[in-house]
């Protein structure tokens, strides 16, 4: 009887992000292509049609796993308009959050349930729930990697992680990602062959998306299927500190209770303080933020008017140099759930380095990770940030839909 009790509890708490998700669709499902929609929904259209020309693939730069999919779900539609087509992605995001909240269960399961509407409304997130962009699938197969690893179905893990890297390729990251905590939760510092053999056993599958990756990048001469001016495999910082900037943003309800914690704690270590200099030049030399799409051509994007307020002039620089300071100090100081979680922050600095386009999709699966292995500060804050996300998410949904701004 406790156990039917303890899922009708779970079914019914469930049943709130799908709510959620429905009333989003509903709201957007007839609104006009925002932004890459259009490229996607044209790419779709064609495969599904059997009109694949030349120019098919040539408009974006993954692996086409996204649009073959899209166009199979596609076909028990009578059309394949925009409304259908952001109905497949809403259900595929419904599944999304479900793996999210029982990875949450598994991870943290005394706040699996805030967690998971933290990550339901997390504002990077939110909006590529229910529109037609590769996010929230992406994000559905590498989750799923870890957490087949998590119930040792390491069989499923390894298919499920290729298939996140076939949506993008640089997800092959979090294939080293789940090597280090796999090795870390295996052998550790106590290395000897039985270990190493269990920790092989584990992995060896991995190797064929490692393998894969190296075909693909050979073949098609670089990381990009397309568009690859835009897309060269190269070091960028750019991502890495416009993050840094926008955590203050996200995260500030937990900010404002921790500022206390984080003087008291940057008093005790002082040595932090030398590194400042250092940061800051980097910042100061190479962030340009020198993409096309990130210049004022493309204003409609909150990115890129964000950008250009930071590079406006010498003296605004500086001034966004602060809150950059302040997303360091509270990623330095955010406390995981454990200490095999910390690999965590190296993969993020290698993912976003990847990258050259400042796009805040771009941090969806390390947030969501972050979020999920971040300890909790306090259950009241942590609520308020929940609330604090979800107004965020629906003035940006307005926003979207309306056409007044695009993330």
């Amino acid at each position: 009887m406790l156990f039917l009790d303890n899922m009708h509890a779970k079914f019914t708490f469930f049943l709130f992000p799908i709510f959620v998700l429905i009333i989003m669709f509903l709201f957007v499902r007839k609104a006009d292509f925002l932004c890459d929609e259009r490229a996607h929904f044209m790419t779709i259209s064609e495969i599904t049609n059997n009109n694949i020309r030349d120019e098919t693939f040539a408009r974006n730069a993954q692996i086409p796993t996204y649009y073959y999919l899209m166009s199979i779900f596609t076909k028990f539609f009578t059309s394949d308009n925009i409304a259908n087509l952001r109905l497949i992605q809403t259900i595929f995001s419904i599944i999304t959050i479900y793996i999210v909240w029982l990875i949450c269960q598994e991870v943290d399961p005394q706040y699996a349930k805030i967690k998971t509407l933290q990550i339901l409304f997390l504002p990077v997130l939110n909006i590529f729930l229910v529109f037609i962009y590769n996010e929230s699938l992406t994000l559905l197969f590498t989750l799923l990697s870890f957490y087949f690893v998590l119930k040792r179905k390491f069989l499923w893990g390894w298919v499920t992680l290729f298939l996140s890297i076939t949506l993008r390729q640089n997800n092959i990251i979090w294939l080293l990602f789940l090597l280090l905590y796999q090795w870390w939760d295996i052998v550790r510092y106590d290395i000897n062959i039985t270990k190493i053999s269990k920790f092989l056993k584990q992995i060896w599958g991995y190797l064929f998306s490692i393998l894969f990756i190296v075909i693909f990048f050979v073949i098609n001469k670089g990381p990009a299927l397309a568009d690859k001016q835009a897309n060269p495999l190269a070091f960028h910082i750019e991502n890495i500190y416009f993050l840094l900037l926008i955590i203050p943003i996200l995260f500030l309800p937990i900010l404002l209770f921790q500022i206390p914690q984080i003087l008291n704690k940057l008093t005790k270590h002082k040595w932090i303080l030398l590194t400042i200099p250092f940061i800051f030049i980097l910042y100061w030399y190479f962030f340009k933020a020198d993409n096309f799409f990130n210049s004022d051509y493309y204003i409609f994007h909150l990115r890129n008017k964000l950008i250009n307020a930071m590079l406006i002039n010498s003296i605004h620089k500086i001034i966004y140099f602060l809150p950059i300071l302040f997303g360091i100090a509270l990623t330095f100081y955010q406390k995981l759930l454990d200490h095999k979680f910390y690999a965590l922050y190296i993969f993020d600095l290698f993912y976003l380095a990847t990258l050259w386009l400042i796009e805040p999709r771009y941090y969806i699966i390390p947030l969501v990770f972050y979020l999920i292995f971040r300890k909790t500060v306090n259950k009241k804050i942590e609520i308020i940030q929940v609330i604090y996300f979800a107004i965020l998410s629906l003035i940006n949904l307005w926003g979207s839909v309306t056409l007044k701004f695009f993330l």
